[in-house]
């Protein structure tokens, strides 16, 4: 039981890296930005809540029920996994921005060159870009605000086709 203890507390730990690196990402990335630049929160989906909500929880559980057992190994463990939550919670924060160089979104640095094409699931909220790099064409998709995606779009057709 120790051993899957100690693998549970290895996986939640490299999942907090893997967040920890995207926000490092996105701090360093944000330097890029050039000229007038414009940012958008990101509103929280239901998902990225009910999961947070269920890692807080999860791990408040674990910490007292280890703590009420003296049982380190699983407060050690609600206290990664309340730490995921929260790394968890700042990385899905994080805002758009757009800068007359390129967008910044999903803790990447998009040229305007890179994106093929862009438009909005006004349904869902969605900036949907088709993004040409180094391993060829792919889709990204980033949450906006309802409210945002006409000066969203005015803004990427400013920088990208100069109109």
């Amino acid at each position: 039981m120790r051993n899957l203890d100690s693998m549970i507390i290895i996986m939640y730990g490299a999942i907090v890296i893997f967040f920890l690196y995207r926000i490092y990402k996105q701090m360093k990335d944000k330097k890029k930005l050039e000229g007038g630049i414009s940012t958008f929160k990101r509103p929280s989906s239901s998902f990225e809540m009910i999961l947070f909500s269920v890692l807080v929880v999860t791990g408040g559980v674990n910490f007292y029920a280890g703590y009420q057992q003296g049982n380190k190994q699983s407060m050690l463990t609600a206290l990664v996994m309340i730490a995921l939550a929260i790394v968890f919670m700042i990385s899905t924060r994080a805002k758009l921005s757009l800068a007359e160089n390129g967008i910044l979104a999903n803790s990447n640095f998009r040229t305007y060159k890179e994106i093929r094409k862009w438009g909005f699931d006004t349904d869902n909220g969605d900036l949907v870009m088709v993004v040409k790099d180094s391993k060829g064409e792919n889709r990204e998709s980033t949450k906006v605000r309802k409210e945002d995606i006409e000066e969203i779009n005015k803004l990427i057709r400013k920088y990208k086709l100069g109109k």
